[in-house]
């Protein structure tokens, strides 16, 4: 799964969102690959040294979720915004424009950049314990369906048990080449935080997931354009929804 989280509008002209989300390990298409450049240039749109451009990439990969090998490289590039939240597409949103550009003459930090870059390349074409030795065998893809999928607090579509059990089974699907695509709800407004008036009276605040400040990219119908999946509600006497992934297999979830 290392990956790059896609969500769907549930329809035209609406707030309300639907998740897609793979893992970007073998078999995706060009066709995706370029698609999700596109997309991040659209919604990542603040301007990093070429030096740096590789940091948009792992900061939209949340492998950083389970995997903390690159902590190092974001606690350099911002320590006081990495100890208040730990999330890469946070501090690569809200550093200077300064602080980038003096990174970007560091050496050392561009070598170590370069190393991570080339060590996400080489996650993404192993095809993992999955698919060595029964490639003509393996499903081309597996749907997995779930109201909650606790990848991180960067991505607040959780609360508790069934989400975090969710979101363990991704990233277990993602280091073994499981080619799973979890499919859920990318909720406008999460669980309310609790606050407290100065009379010492509970109050709530629901907090407003913005897709543009979120980890995550549209995801890409066969046409190059956003993939939309109007709600239906069925009847009585209807059968069950078709419901599908885009492309069909795994080449969206949690670059």
């Amino acid at each position: 799964m290392s990956g790059a989280v896609r969500y769907s509008p549930g329809w035209k002209h609406s707030p309300a969102v639907e998740g897609c989300g793979t893992q970007l390990r073998s078999g995706h298409s060009s066709f995706h690959l370029r698609f999700a450049r596109i997309m991040l240039a659209y919604f990542f749109n603040r301007p990093l040294p070429p030096a740096l451009e590789g940091l948009a990439d792992l900061a939209l990969d949340l492998r950083w979720t389970w995997s903390h090998a690159t902590d190092q490289l974001w606690n350099k590039l911002d320590p006081e915004a990495w100890e208040r939240t730990g999330n890469p597409y946070y501090i690569l949103q809200s550093v200077s424009q300064a602080r980038l550009v003096e990174v970007a003459a560091d050496h050392a930090f561009r070598e170590e950049l370069q190393r991570w870059l080339a060590h996400r390349q080489d996650y993404l074409h192993d095809p993992g314990w999955f698919r060595r030795g029964r490639e003509e065998h393996a499903p081309k893809g597996i749907a997995y369906f779930s109201m909650e999928f606790g990848l991180g607090e960067a991505l607040p579509i959780y609360s508790g048990g069934l989400g975090i059990l969710a979101g363990d089974y991704l990233k277990a699907a993602s280091d073994l080449g499981v080619p799973v695509t979890g499919i859920g709800l990318l909720y406008q407004q999460g669980y309310f935080r609790q606050l407290l008036d100065p009379e010492g009276r509970q109050g709530e605040a629901f907090p407003y997931n913005d897709p543009m400040t979120l980890p995550v990219t549209p995801a890409a119908d066969h046409e190059g354009g956003w993939l939309e999946n109007p709600p239906g509600i069925a009847g009585p006497n209807d059968g069950p929804p078709d419901l599908a992934c885009p492309g069909g297999q795994s080449d969206a979830v949690p670059a």
